[in-house]
Order: structure tokens, then C-alpha cells, then sequence
């Protein structure tokens, strides 16, 4: 299918790879805990293996002839090669906006309308940028690999794209107030 729209499929060779179909890369649903999840995820998809996949993209944008960078939202750091290069770069959400905000709690949880409903979101919030933050030091390494400048917190990263797309409408969603000014619909 990827053949017959006229792309290419590049693999990643060093992470996020498997030998067979059956392999699970991501057993999130293992762990005990909605936050040690979370955890998981991040290490194993999001920041942890930032390096590699970093460094993975950039050998792809020195071979092939790109004119804009388009990264699931899943691997922040692919954004970062393009971002050095100053290419347009784009993070693709492929759910609801997922990503933590004012306003808006994450994970598609409604937001509080009480004072203990606000501090309910905040604390969430504030947890999900502590596990993410836990990944700052290997996230700013990257950035720094490329000769970008370290940031004050790991989702800084979508902040630095050229736009945030979300693939569902915002009907579906929470909205964030402020918004980033890069976060567009377009489901």
C-alpha cells in the first residue's frame, strides 16, 4: 500500500523493531499502575530510545530528498533532525489530542468544572509532565547532539514543531485555553 501511493517505507533498524508480527513492543497493560504505564510508554517509545531515533531520521532526510518532516507524536524526537535542518516539522496526533495543557486535564478525561475538579486536573497534569521531565536529560542530549537548545520540559518538544495536527475533530476534544499556537484539527 505504501508502494502504490508512490512513498517509500523506511524501517527503523536499531529500535523499534521486531522479528516477527507477534513480537509486542509495548506492553504497556503489564504494568500496575496507570502512571508506571505511562512511564513505560515514554521509556520505551516516546524519550527513551530519543538518540536513536533521532539519529535514525537524520539518515533518512541526508538520503532522501524531503521538503517537510511529519512524526508520529508517539516519537518527539524524530522532529528534532528537521528542526536543526529548519524544515518544516510537523507532530501528528493520531487520536484525540492527548497532550497535557491548561485548561484541559490529558487522556480524554472531561475537564473539572469545581475547585476540586481543577485541582484534580492539575495534579494529573502535573504528573504526566513528572514522568515526562524524568526523560529531560536524554531528551536535551538529542537536542543538543544537533545543536539545538535544551529545553525546561520534555513536551517543550511539540512546542518547537511547525504545527501540531490532530486527526480527530475537536468536537471529540477538550479544549485547551491557551492552545499552542501550532495545534490544528484537521480530522
Amino acid at each position: 500500500r505504501v508502494d502504490a501511493i508512490g512513498a517509500a517505507f523506511l524501517p527503523f533498524k536499531e529500535v523499534l523493531t521486531r522479528v516477527d508480527s507477534n513480537e509486542v513492543l509495548l506492553n504497556d497493560w503489564q504494568q500496575r499502575t496507570p502512571p508506571a504505564a505511562l512511564k513505560h510508554t515514554m521509556d520505551v517509545l516516546m524519550f527513551g530510545p530519543s538518540k536513536s531515533i533521532a539519529a535514525q531520521v537524520n539518515k533518512v532526510i541526508d538520503k532522501v530528498d524531503i521538503d517537510i518532516l511529519v512524526a508520529d507524536w508517539l516519537l518527539p524526537s524524530a522532529l528534532i533532525p528537521g528542526e536543526a535542518k529548519g524544515m518544516p516539522t510537523v507532530a501528528l496526533i493520531h487520536c484525540i489530542n492527548m497532550l497535557p495543557g491548561p485548561g484541559k486535564p490529558t487522556a480524554g478525561m472531561r475537564p473539572g468544572r469545581t475547585a476540586l475538579g481543577k485541582f484534580r486536573d492539575s495534579l494529573i497534569n502535573g504528573l504526566m509532565n513528572r514522568i515526562a521531565n524524568g526523560f529531560l536529560p536524554i531528551l536535551n542530549e538529542t537536542r543538543r547532539d544537533y545543536g539545538l537548545a535544551p529545553l525546561e520540559r520534555s513536551f517543550g518538544q511539540f512546542e518547537k514543531a511547525t504545527s501540531i495536527l490532530v486527526q480527530s475533530s475537536d468536537a471529540f476534544d477538550f479544549e485547551m485555553n491557551p492552545a499552542p499556537n501550532n495545534l490544528h484539527y484537521v480530522g
